[in-house]
């Protein structure tokens, strides 16, 4: 939509990938002007479309930049009525669509290195590529300026067909793998350490042959013992589970991650902390049960920070459709994917007020795959849900999120997290919910360890 395609594609990729061209002095003067057509056209193509939404911030800026696009203002006084842009405005070339796609693949991969290897941004790596075809080694040629300036190289060299990478393990070190279709990276820093990338070998089915894996950290391979030690250090819960858990945990967090991708929204990079501190505690919500739970659970898609969704309420009296944004951290969507707020995810390590989205939202998804249950633990569950909504129209501090007041659902998944992040608390000041939690997730957090954070 406008809003995704204004923040990830125009702003996110395209402002980037201007700054070699406009900003190197062996760029030609023609090439320098086509760039600059190109922003402020789009851009004023990009007012038009969002000016509905942004009606007063948008005039003023068009007005600026609309005679820099070659709008006449004779004919075109103000935005409103300018004429709504379409697709055929905007002739589509799918060569520029999949050279741009494999830039972004290359330059995704550079930085998964940097975030798994906690290289600083500032150092300059050498990279070499090996079983590149004649297509790749055209588009090293053509796009190098920009995969020196927007992945920060050193230097880039192909290796020939009789040359091989260096075996691992040429020294101790982490390796990280990426896909990048038939291009396999090694990036060495001399002296310091070696990272390995290899093609990631997987068979595709035809009804998944289209799925994006440029960032799926699915295949990295850890070294003996780095999922403990990611678990110790990011999964605050990790502490305080039992041995037994601890030990029940480790295969089912193999198998979560064996089974279910992830994605990351718009180019987001996925690290393979990020996969295993998210599905360590949605496993920790199901050590309860012995069968895996998350058969219908299709993957799990990662945005940076917040997202914003599309909704529409409609007015049982009227009938009046509302239409608008909203600003989530986390959503189950549907019974098959759920869509996580890293930021969110991170911070949670380190709060204390209950707040935990992996467990909400994996609430969710178990409420919506597994439906039915015992009637009296339902009709339990309704008593404390009309509790804190009569506590919360009366204006009285409560333990649990007001948030749970918004419906039933949204009371089961509130009540999950303090079930999970506060149980000693939730257990003193709501006996028979806790109770009921504890029949229903099978395990009994207040019998755990304290709770400590995480280390960052």
């Amino acid at each position: 939509d406008s809003y995704e395609f204004t923040w990830y594609e125009f702003c996110d990729w395209y402002l980037e990938l201007t700054k070699p061209v406009l900003q190197s002095e062996h760029t030609s003067a023609e090439a320098k002007r086509a760039a600059r057509r190109t922003l402020v056209s789009v851009l004023e193509a990009l007012l038009r479309a969002l000016h509905p939404l942004m009606p007063f911030i948008t005039e003023e800026i068009w007005q600026r930049v609309a005679p820099l696009a070659g709008v006449n203002p004779t004919s075109e006084k103000t935005i409103m009525t300018a004429a709504w842009p379409k697709a055929v405005d905007w002739a589509r070339d799918p060569a520029a669509e999949t050279d741009v796609e494999w830039i972004k693949a290359f330059v995704l991969g550079v930085r998964q290195i940097r975030g798994e290897m906690d290289i600083s941004p500032s150092r300059r790596l050498p990279v070499l590529l090996e079983n590149a075809e004649a297509s790749d080694r055209s588009r090293l040629v053509v796009h190098e300026n920009y995969l020196q300036r927007l992945a920060g190289l050193e230097s880039l060299r192909v290796l020939e067909a009789a040359e091989t990478a260096p075996p691992w393990p040429a020294r101790a070190g982490t390796r990280v793998a990426l896909t990048m279709a038939r291009v396999l990276l090694v990036v060495a820093l001399l002296g310091v350490v070696v990272i390995y990338l290899w093609r990631r070998r997987r068979t595709v089915s035809a009804s998944t042959s289209t799925a994006d894996t440029s960032t799926d950290a699915a295949s990295l391979p850890l070294l003996p013992g780095a999922r403990t030690r990611i678990l110790e250090q990011h999964v605050r819960l990790w502490h305080r589970l039992p041995a037994p858990l601890q030990e029940r945990l480790l295969p089912r967090l193999d198998e979560f991650l064996e089974r279910i991708p992830f994605t990351g929204a718009h180019d987001f990079t996925v690290t393979e902390t990020m996969r295993t501190v998210i599905a360590a505690q949605a496993c920790i919500v199901t050590l309860g049960h012995d069968h895996y739970p998350f058969e219908d659970l299709h993957g799990i898609t990662l945005h940076p920070d917040e997202f914003v969704v599309e909704e529409s309420e409609e007015d049982e009296d009227t009938g009046v459709v509302t239409e608008g944004y909203r600003t989530l951290s986390g959503q189950a969507h549907g019974s098959d994917r759920l869509v996580l707020s890293w930021r969110d995810v991170e911070e949670a390590q380190s709060r204390d007020d209950g707040y935990n989205v992996v467990v909400h939202e994996v609430t969710h998804f178990l409420e919506h795959s597994h439906p039915g249950g015992d009637p009296a633990a339902h009709a339990a569950l309704t008593a404390a849900y009309e509790a804190l909504c009569e506590a919360v129209d009366r204006g009285e501090e409560t333990l649990l999120d007001p948030y749970g007041a918004e419906d039933l659902t949204e009371f089961l998944a509130v009540a999950a997290e303090f079930f999970f992040e506060r149980p000693a608390e939730l257990a003193a000041r709501h006996p028979t919910l806790y109770v009921l939690l504890r029949d229903s997730f099978r395990l009994d957090p207040a019998s755990w360890a304290p709770v400590g954070n995480a280390s960052s």
